[in-house]
């Protein structure tokens, strides 16, 4: 009798493990899905180093666009805003994988991306990224967040829809599945955003301001700062970003509160509820209605910048689990 009741406390006690451990892999200890589920951890306070520039290029202006990639294979990415006539300057790709323990190379590191329009359409070309950031997985399933960076100047011609396509393998499913709905196939793609530098004698040049190393892959729950250093003196007239993992709440049902992230240059509020725009920069919008998850946004600025007059910025999460990629400024230099 003493070595059944042994028995029968050792397999609950083993049940008792096998389910906290499933709990953990799930990561639903302290995650759902893309939101922090964890209270405290809400309240983390990220205070970055400064960061500097990785591209300063003078006489020109730029656009940004982005599209949502997760259990997707392709997705095309909208750019507008670039007269006719422009000079191309250079361009950027980037894009993100999450919930990856190790990026296999070849894969994770490369991309396909293709003109669509305007026609004739381009062949496909094979870029490879540079990983300008890491970070935790922002509340999926544990991992790393992984944000690569690749030149296309050669592929971007100015306006235009531009495809960019996943090497085979790089994702667990392309079937389009809900996010939010049934199993998960890991890793997962987040999306992937164009920043397309150009000049002309219509508008008004200044120098354009990449910044990624040092800010890329900082994952954050609570709220994150730092300030973007520039070269140049100036005021800045426009600042873009783009991030990981916007959503509404859960697949397309909102819940209260959770697009409700704010953001300040400086003192000044550039997004979320009590801003002009009134809405949050962390949305998904780039795969609305579905998959969601991937944000690029934008907005017109006027802030004061210089080597000793660094813009503060401030993301304030509430309890969003995010990842920033990229930001962007356009300073337009003082005379």
């Amino acid at each position: 009798m003493k070595l059944g009741r042994f028995a029968g406390c050792r397999k609950a006690a083993l049940f008792a493990v096998v389910l906290l451990l499933l709990a953990l892999c799930s990561g639903a200890v302290w995650a759902d899905k893309g939101v922090n589920s964890n209270p405290l951890a809400a309240q983390d306070v990220r205070v970055l180093a400064d960061v500097s520039p990785v591209v300063n290029i003078s006489g020109a202006r730029y656009q940004t666009g982005g599209i949502a990639l997760r259990n997707l294979a392709m997705g095309a990415i909208t750019i507008s805003g670039i007269p006719a006539g422009s000079t191309m300057k250079g361009a950027a790709l980037y894009w993100a994988f999450t919930s990856l323990d190790q990026p296999v190379a070849g894969v994770h590191n490369k991309i396909q991306i293709r003109r669509l329009r305007p026609l004739p359409m381009g062949g496909n070309i094979t870029v490879t990224g540079t990983l300008v950031g890491s970070g935790a997985d922002p509340c999926w399933y544990g991992g790393s967040i992984l944000i690569y960076r690749a030149n296309v100047t050669s592929v971007v011609t100015g306006a235009g829809e531009y495809l960019v396509t996943l090497m085979p393998g790089a994702t667990g499913s392309t079937a389009g599945e809900d996010p939010w709905a049934g199993g998960a196939l890991l890793p997962f793609a987040e999306g992937a955003s164009l920043v397309a530098i150009y000049r002309n004698d219509t508008e008004a040049m200044g120098n354009v301001l990449l910044y990624d190393a040092g800010l890329a892959g900082a994952t954050f729950s609570g709220s994150l700062s730092y300030n973007l250093l520039s070269p140049v003196t100036g005021t800045a007239v426009r600042w873009d970003m783009a991030g990981e993992d916007g959503q509404i709440g859960g697949s397309v049902a909102a819940h209260p509160g959770t697009a409700f992230e704010t953001g300040f240059l400086n003192a000044t509020q550039v997004y979320g509820p009590g801003s002009t725009i009134g809405d949050s920069f962390w949305n998904g919008a780039d795969g609305n209605p579905l998959p969601q998850l991937h944000d690029t946004h934008g907005i017109a600025i006027s802030e004061p910048i210089g080597p000793a007059t660094p813009i503060a910025v401030t993301h304030n999460a509430n309890n969003d689990c995010l990842t920033p990629a990229f930001n962007v400024l356009l300073v337009i230099p003082s005379s």
